[in-house]
Formats: C-alpha cells, structure tokens, sequence
C-alpha cells in the first residue's frame, strides 16, 4: 500500500486476480476502513471510494476510475465503466462544438410538419428543430438536444427556433405549435423573449405551446403561472406525449390544456395491442366530455388512419401524411 495524499491511497495487488475477486477484496477492505474511529471519545466515521485499474493497470487509470466514482455515484468502479464515462462525455464535446458552430453561423432551422384533419385537410404545423451540420447533412434533435439542454446552449436554440418560426408564419393564415420544455418555463430570458415575440405577432391565437407531458411542469408554479400568461394572448396549450408515463388526466385539467397529443407508443401498435385501444378509447372520452381537441401521433399508414377516425380522434400526424420538411 501507498499513501499517495493526506486522504488518498494505492494497493497494488500483484497475484493474478479475477475481476470478481478484487471486487470482493476491495468491497472488504473499505468495509474496514470504514468502521467507527474513537478519538478522545468522540467517534469518527470516514467515507471511502475505490478506482480499479484492471483492464489497464496503470496508476492513471486507476485515478480516472476513482473519479468516475462521483460521477456513477457508486463506491467502487472499474476502469473499463470510467472509459465508457471519457466516451461519453468526447461524444458530448463533439456536439456540443457542432451546436456552437450552427448557433453562430444560424444553422439551426425549424421544419415544419403538418397536422391533417379527418377529410386530410391541414389544420396546423409542428415547428420542430433540425440542426445543418458543417457537411450541410440535416441531423435530427435525437442527437444533440439532450446534450444542449446540459449546457446553456439549448435557450440560445430555442431562441432561433421561435425567431424562425415566428417570421415563417407572420404573413400567412396558418396555424402552428412550438414545442416548451419545463427549462424554458423555469428561464427567465426565455419568458420575456416568448412575450416580446407575442406581442409584436400579428395574430397570437394561431400560436399553440407544446408541453411535453411531465410531473416537474405540474409542480412547478413558474411554469403554471406562465402557461396562464401565455393563454392570455389566446394561445392554445397542447400537451405532447400524453400516455407516455405520467398520464394523469387531472394535469391536463390544471394546465387548463386545449389540446391533447397521444403518445405514439400507443398509436404505433393500436391495431393489434388491446391495452393501447382501451387507453386511447379513454383519453378520448375525456377529451371529448371537457371539449378538449385531441391528435394521434405517429399515423404510420391508412389502417391506422382509418382506425383512429373510427375512435373519434380529431387531427392526425404522422409520415403517412407527410414528414417533416424545411418549408410549409
């Protein structure tokens, strides 16, 4: 053993030992050391994580995987787990360089989806984002929208998108929805921008808000309180994803929502799935009884389609109608 610092020590076990049996030898000796130290009648009890080196013994990676141990959350980890950790995170870095070259040189852009009724009219578009890389290839938010919302990119994101948006559809008769996250309802900047833009539109009752369906956006007072700000223009609220977890229909109630979108894991296999048919069945009754409009996500093809409309479901979405596309 070796005292490296005041708090930090290396074991260097040299014996041919099992992965499993360096665990258990580690878990062993952290259980003693942590036992009760009794110092002039006062006991002291002291914390210990462990980094093992085992696929890579070297001392470097045995400090990488000390570190991941933060990180993880987890007494012990192996180097092999703090690799993963540094790939991670060399991923993240490249996207996150990529954000910041599309948000300087406004390469994030809005598509546009539309919306159809039963007769496959368009009632309304979905702005989504999509980013334009360096190669101008069109990538979908899959691939950095988690990551931007870990950094303060993603209001510098939103920003464009409503920008875009809002002078795409200034001079038209359209109807779109914008989709919030509960970041953007917690952020300060991001809500005035919101009213400023509201404000100078010539008409805010063809904007509707898309919130994703969440506990944190319920709980949240800022939120709420700006979500009645928002209907006071005459902005329609719809909830996104509704199904997908929470599903409570007492929070589309207290969002006082006008609009419900069914997650499409339930319209994906509603043809064959009997516990997706009774789910959408109910969210449509409720609906319906608190004049609520409610959407099918996810209207991969006619069966679907003609399904749906049986049920009652008022406007549709999906790549049967059409996909996303950087134009309405």
């Amino acid at each position: 053993m070796f005292h490296i610092k005041i708090d930090e020590f290396a074991v260097v076990v040299k014996k041919s030992i099992s992965k499993e049996e360096i665990y258990e030898f580690t878990k062993e000796l952290i259980k003693n050391l942590e036992k009760p130290y009794e110092i002039d009648d006062y006991m002291i009890f002291l914390k210990f994580r462990a980094g093992i080196a085992y696929q890579k013994r070297t001392f470097m990676m045995s400090l990488l995987a000390l570190d991941a141990t933060k990180i993880l959350n987890k007494d012990i980890v192996f180097d092999d787990e703090a690799e993963k950790i540094m790939e991670s995170y060399k991923k993240h870095l490249v996207w996150l360089k990529k954000l910041k070259v599309a948000i300087e040189n406004k390469k994030l852009v809005p598509y546009y989806q539309p919306i159809f009724d039963k007769n496959k009219n368009i009632c309304k578009y979905e702005v989504l984002v999509r980013l334009i890389d360096e190669d101008n290839q069109v990538i979908s938010p899959y691939f950095f929208l988690d990551i931007a919302k870990k950094s303060k990119l993603y209001f510098d994101i939103t920003k464009q998108v409503i920008q875009k948006a809002f002078k795409k559809f200034e001079n038209t008769d359209c109807e779109f929805s914008i989709n919030l996250s509960s970041l953007d309802m917690e952020n300060e900047d991001i809500k005035k921008f919101i009213m400023e833009k509201l404000v100078s539109f010539n008409n805010p009752k063809r904007i509707s808000f898309e919130v994703v369906e969440s506990e944190n956006i319920k709980n949240s007072k800022n939120a709420c309180v700006f979500i009645k700000e928002l209907k006071k223009f005459g902005c329609k609220i719809l909830i996104d994803d509704f199904g997908s977890g929470y599903g409570n229909f007492d929070y589309l109630l207290s969002l006082d929502a006008d609009v419900v979108k069914i997650d499409g894991s339930l319209i994906k296999n509603i043809l064959e799935d009997k516990n997706s048919q009774i789910v959408v069945k109910t969210m449509i009754n409720f609906t319906k009884k608190v004049n609520m409009q409610i959407i099918a996500e996810f209207v991969e093809n006619k069966e679907i389609f003609e399904y749906l409309k049986t049920l009652g479901v008022d406007c549709f979405q999906g790549y049967y109608f059409s996909p996303p596309k950087e134009d309405i």
